[in-house]
């Protein structure tokens, strides 16, 4: 009897440390999720990865189209018109026209580039003595 208690609590035991192991969420773990969908200039849909793949339906069947380079914060499309998508440190990118794939830069919806670098305590220091 004591021996089949033992086993019982061993089996409990070894059973919460490999949960606590290994468990975790059941979620998605997409790496390269989907930030925006819009309509296309197809007149189908037009929708965007996180690190700026643009995918496409136009006749029923998704399609890798194009690339536009950094990571993607929003999309905007106008059926038969164009495809607008701003990447998340604010350069705009459009198509220019309705049968084109192919995306330009069309400036910074911040107006400028924002300085990368930060100044160490020791520059600002020195820069206002």
């Amino acid at each position: 009897m004591r021996s089949n208690f033992l086993y019982a609590c061993s089996g409990l035991l070894a059973l919460t440390l490999a949960v606590h192991a290994g468990a975790r969420m059941a979620a998605a773990q997409d790496p390269d999720p989907i930030v925006g969908i819009s309509t296309a200039p197809c007149g189908g849909l037009v929708a965007v990865s996180q690190s700026g793949i643009v995918y496409a339906k136009c006749l029923n069947v998704w399609e890798q189209k194009a690339n536009v380079p950094g990571p993607v914060s929003c999309i905007f499309g106008e059926p038969g018109q164009y495809i607008i998508i701003v990447l998340q440190n604010g350069d705009v990118y459009e198509t220019p026209g309705a049968n084109s794939w192919e995306f330009y830069a069309n400036g910074n919806v911040r107006g400028g580039p924002t300085p990368a670098n930060r100044k160490s305590l020791g520059q600002v220091k020195t820069k206002w003595r």
